[in-house]
């Protein structure tokens, strides 16, 4: 067992036995997640607060009639700031808001969306942010197409099992357990029998422009049982990061797609407002 295997196996064990504690602190840590998402969304906990003090037997209600109001207004404003994801601070601006899209006749969806690019700080006047909404849709556009291509090339570079690797006088070469390709879109390749053939690797040397010396260290791989295992390593290697850039990349191009289509939803608020504006002047 080689010593790659032996602390693979070590950290398998290690995880069995401490399976319980490693779920106990994954649900620890997804619960907190959670509610840090309802805070971040509602702005508070109300709802959490009167469960807890209804558990420790509080009574629910509040029997002057103006705190009953007060704290029923509250409970539906946090119920509305998570509903919808619209920062309001009273339930006048709940009215305000629910006036201005119906007036305009908005749609709450693209609102939920594009509420990073509306101008919240004044209700009774709701309007995007002055902000070239254009130009940051085609810039969020072309570094998602740039980082959608970057993901495609490093998951094909994850695919073959070829290393990829080169030698200071030599071009890039591309090397498995059982064979080399000398380019990448050429013909020019040679496996374990190739090598045999002296007449070959000279033909090879003189149609690639590849020292025949170092042709020869490559086929001595072949031969050389350790050499395959630091190879087979070295491939497994590669893949692992390539496999991992491409995730990056396309990790980073859902959120250039996701603030694209944000900013697409600012644009069509944008435009509906100013075409009612225009249509008024008309």
């Amino acid at each position: 067992m080689t010593a790659q295997e032996q602390a693979a196996l070590s950290t398998l064990n290690w995880i069995m036995e401490n399976l319980t504690s490693l779920a106990s602190i994954a649900y620890v840590t997804a619960f907190g997640l959670f509610l840090f998402y309802i805070f971040k969304r509602a702005g508070s906990m109300h709802f959490l607060r009167d469960r807890a003090w209804r558990l420790m037997g509080g009574k629910s209600d509040f029997l002057t009639p103006e705190l009953q109001k007060l704290k029923l207004e509250s409970r539906e404003l946090e119920h509305f700031r998570f509903e919808f994801g619209v920062p309001a601070k009273s339930i006048r601006d709940i009215e305000l808001f629910e006036q201005w899209v119906s007036a305009h006749k908005i749609s709450l969806k693209d609102v939920a969306i594009a509420k990073e690019y509306i101008d919240w700080t004044d209700y009774t006047h709701l309007k995007t942010k002055q902000k070239n909404l254009i130009l940051l849709r085609k810039i969020f556009k072309f570094f998602g197409i740039i980082t959608l291509t970057f993901s495609g090339l490093f998951f094909v570079a994850a695919i073959p099992n070829h290393l990829m690797a080169s030698f200071d006088d030599t071009p890039f070469f591309y090397i498995s357990t059982k064979s080399t390709l000398l380019s990448l879109f050429g013909g020019n390749s040679v496996d374990s029998t190739e090598c045999k053939n002296e007449d070959r690797l000279a033909e090879l040397s003189q149609n690639s422009e590849f020292p025949l010396y170092r042709l020869q260290y490559i086929c001595s791989v072949f031969e050389n049982d350790d050499q395959l295992k630091s190879l087979n390593q070295s491939i497994d290697e590669q893949k692992t990061a390539a496999l991992s850039l491409a995730i990056f990349f396309a990790l980073v191009m859902f959120y250039f797609a996701r603030e694209s289509k944000k900013v697409t939803a600012a644009q069509k608020i944008r435009e509906t407002l100013e075409g009612e504006r225009s249509a008024v002047v008309d």
